[in-house]
């Protein structure tokens, strides 16, 4: 990374966009304390909550793009499992895990082993297990990539309803439809810089983006 700038809004949903390399996961792996700066600082909340912290996993839900949940549980055991870190109150903890399995109408799946289920279904449960903690910033890396195109307008449908409730959700996409109908703002990363950053109805007017021409007009079938 290369002097990266960049402030996220509470309450918005903010994109990143770049090729393959650019250096979005290596950014959001800084922002959600997985890999130290060389230099520069970060801060959440305005420097509320230090990072790295064990109050800043509980405010940060990082859903990468190799997330694994532990395939030989069920679904329900794996929320179980996760959400024991942060729910004492076994009552309160079921009530959570039935309303996340609501939102992402996992209910059929509910006792099944994870390693049964489709691709689109195990990021499902990536993406609760995240969200049992009920964390005031989503990072999503490549939420989308995969998935057929149903599951991926019911986790369109999740960035929204968890928008309306006031979350700060980051995701990187390489599809333009997508980063069109979700964000406020985004940033376009380019060999480790950040070369754009603001509403994406400026992005074809930016000289500095001639690149990302092609994924305007095909609705981005490269990354």
């Amino acid at each position: 990374m290369n002097d990266i700038s960049l402030t996220i809004h509470q309450g918005e949903v903010y994109g990143l966009l770049g090729e393959n390399g650019a250096g979005k996961t290596t950014l959001l792996r800084i922002i959600t304390g997985l890999i130290e700066p060389t230099d520069g600082t970060y801060t959440i909340n305005g420097g509320e909550i230090k990072p790295k912290s064990i109050e800043a996993k509980r405010y940060l839900g990082f859903v990468t793009t190799d997330a694994r949940p532990l395939p030989d549980l069920t679904v329900q055991e794996n929320l179980a499992l996760f959400g024991s870190f942060f729910y004492k109150d076994k009552i309160q903890l079921h009530s959570r895990i039935q309303e996340i399995i609501s939102d992402l109408e996992l209910q059929p799946h509910i006792n099944k082993r994870v390693d049964v289920l489709s691709t689109g279904n195990k990021q499902k449960v990536a993406i609760a297990r995240v969200l049992i903690g009920d964390p005031e910033i989503l990072i999503l890396d490549e939420p989308m990539n995969g998935l057929d195109v149903s599951t991926q307008q019911k986790i369109r449908q999740l960035i929204i309803q968890l928008k309306e409730q006031g979350k700060t959700i980051v995701f990187t996409s390489h599809n333009m439809n997508e980063i069109a109908e979700l964000t406020e703002r985004i940033g376009v990363i380019q060999k480790g810089s950040l070369i754009f950053e603001g509403a994406i109805q400026h992005l074809t007017y930016e000289q500095r983006v001639p690149f990302l021409e092609g994924l305007l007009v095909d609705g981005g079938d490269q990354q």
